[in-house]
């Protein structure tokens, strides 16, 4: 698998989680304490175009999507083209709380 594909698998959670929210682009901006000048970062991401997912970005975005990291990647894999569907299945499913 290429790291673009990762990106692009990644992000397509991203966007997906999003969506399940009822969030705009601009929502999560909001979510994530950015300028909603910066909708086009958040659309870069979620197409996989922009290739700087840091773990601190991943968790910044989970934090701001009510889920986890591993939740963001679930069930990728070398043979898959995308996220499995258990992945698509978590995407609209809340991280459970600890306690």
């Amino acid at each position: 698998m290429t790291e673009a594909l990762t990106y692009a698998h990644v992000g397509e959670a991203i966007k997906a989680r999003r969506m399940a929210l009822g969030l705009t682009q601009e929502d999560l901006c909001e979510r994530l304490g950015w300028d909603k000048r910066r909708i086009s970062d958040v659309s870069q991401i979620e197409t996989g175009s922009r290739a700087n997912l840091t773990i601190d970005r991943l968790r910044t975005f989970a934090r701001a999507l009510n889920f986890s990291v591993s939740d963001l990647v679930h069930g990728l894999s070398a043979e898959s083209e995308g996220p499995t569907n258990n992945a698509r299945q978590s995407v609209r499913q809340p991280v459970q709380q600890a306690g």
